[in-house]
């Protein structure tokens, strides 16, 4: 019913398409098409390949890539990916794993640590450590849900937005320019380490934490994110139930002595794990 695919008013795919099994569309008479939707005097095909040398009786093996785009630039960057996709042996864009994650439930507060791990990974189609920054995700449903949904322009649900996000220090910041429903932080600067003191006791949260690259607009490559925990036995989910603290406990403590020949840098020390803390002396 679609009036771009009407020709002198019959819809049918006979005068579009050729008959039997040859279904190749072929028809590209612009008179048969809608002029504010469609413009086919400007499409253009391109086949080509790289040299190549064979003698008689030798063969060749190809690959072939099929690529689209509306402008020109956008052709040439899209073939680029194709031929750093093959290079690549097909190894898209990798994603930064998940880090380990920790956490200790309190007394009105739930405190999580995790590992630095993805920092230190190589994506294997670019080459480059492209890590940017953590995302921190907290349910009450078990990981139904986690927390506050983004819709898009028809209302669907599309991802959710994190309780906490620390990114690194550098150009990369603001909405992703391929993606407007990602944000890819604010020059936070990277933490290992977060306090969620808007918890109320006796009540379970489910947290998960991603970790996502910069992505490269240049190569029209969006950011990747790692994916959401699901169950416990996930390293990046855990699941925390705060509680008022035992009577009688003994906060942990810790002092800090100096080296007054040492560094020059002021140091502070925060226990975010009690029980596992030794009583040992830590140089």
């Amino acid at each position: 019913n679609d009036p771009a695919f009407t020709k002198a008013g019959n819809p049918s795919a006979s005068n579009y398409f050729h008959g039997g099994a040859n279904t190749h569309f072929d028809v590209f008479d612009s008179t048969y098409w809608v002029p504010s939707r469609w413009d086919f005097t400007q499409f253009a095909g391109i086949m080509s390949t790289s040299l190549f040398t064979m003698k008689p009786g030798e063969s060749v093996r190809a690959c072939i890539a099929y690529t689209a785009a509306s402008t020109l630039d956008q052709f040439k960057r899209n073939v680029a990916i194709a031929q750093k996709l093959f290079l690549a042996e097909y190894n898209g864009p990798s994603v930064p794993p998940s880090p380990k994650l920790t956490g200790v439930a309190g007394d009105r507060r739930n405190t999580l640590y995790w590992s630095d791990n993805p920092e230190k990974v190589l994506d294997v189609m670019s080459k480059k450590i492209d890590f940017e920054g953590y995302k921190i995700y907290r349910s009450q449903d078990k990981g139904a849900t986690w927390g506050k949904g983004v819709v898009d322009g028809q209302g669907r649900l599309i991802g959710y937005v994190p309780v906490a996000q620390f990114d690194k220090v550098d150009d990369i910041q603001g909405v992703d320019p391929l993606n407007s429903f990602n944000y890819l932080g604010s020059n936070s600067g990277l933490r290992h380490m977060w306090v969620d003191s808007t918890v109320s006791n006796g009540v379970e949260y489910s947290y998960t934490i991603t970790s996502y690259d910069t992505g490269d607009p240049a190569a029209v490559l969006e950011s990747n994110e790692s994916s959401k925990g699901t169950t416990s036995s996930d390293i990046n989910l855990v699941d925390l139930t705060p509680r008022t603290d035992p009577a009688g406990i003994v906060p942990a403590q810790s002092v800090i002595t100096k080296s007054p020949t040492v560094g020059k840098a002021v140091m502070k020390l925060f226990v975010a794990d009690p029980a596992m803390v030794t009583g040992d002396q830590y140089k």
